[in-house]
């Protein structure tokens, strides 16, 4: 009862005329990539925008952008601008990498699953799958964090130097918690 509570107010806070915006103060993603030999290199991605949109069928769907020029490697200058270099995110051309789920229904935000999706990187649109963690609490990404992490494939984006040294799956964390209150339109005013 108190999850069906929980879902009722979470629901209460997406009206539908518009998306609940991500809050990028209080979110966080970052990306990890794994040196064959060394260790995983965590970085930060310091911009980034979303929202949950409501679609029919008590669905919703989530959009985030991330600007990938805001990378930022924890004082590590030159995998910095290897990163941002044409071998790998090409930023020049590419800034932003862009996730676009399928619609999904609330039960993913509580009991956890696949997140499917388009993820838009260096050009290319290619479909992924995330792991939503189940959630701790009765309202998820208002009172706890959703929690998604996953791998996706460098070469599959056209990401191919350095294989000998960096391994292929870059694994992508993020933990949203949504703008209570606000919906995209109206933030924008």
């Amino acid at each position: 009862m108190l999850r069906l509570m929980g879902l009722l107010l979470c629901l209460c806070c997406v009206d539908a005329s518009g998306a609940q915006r991500i809050d990028p103060g209080l979110s966080s993603a970052e990306i990890g990539v794994r040196l064959r030999w060394v260790k995983t290199l965590h970085c930060a991605v310091k911009k980034f925008e979303g929202e949950v949109r409501p679609v029919a069928d008590n669905q919703q769907r989530v959009s985030i952008r991330f600007d990938v020029r805001s990378l930022d490697f924890d004082g590590n200058e030159s995998f910095a601008q290897h990163a941002r270099s044409e071998e790998f995110f090409d930023v020049a051309r590419f800034p932003w990498a862009v996730f676009e789920s399928v619609p999904f229904t609330s039960a993913l935000l509580y009991e956890g699953g696949d997140l499917r999706g388009d993820l838009f990187l260096r050009g290319m649109f290619r479909q992924v799958t995330f792991t939503v963690l189940p959630s701790p609490c009765d309202r998820p990404g208002i009172d706890c964090a959703i929690e998604v992490s996953g791998k996706v494939s460098r070469s599959a984006f056209g990401m191919n130097t350095r294989r000998f040294t960096v391994k292929d799956k870059v694994s992508i964390n993020f933990s949203m918690l949504l703008e209570p209150g606000t919906t995209a339109e109206s933030a924008g005013k």
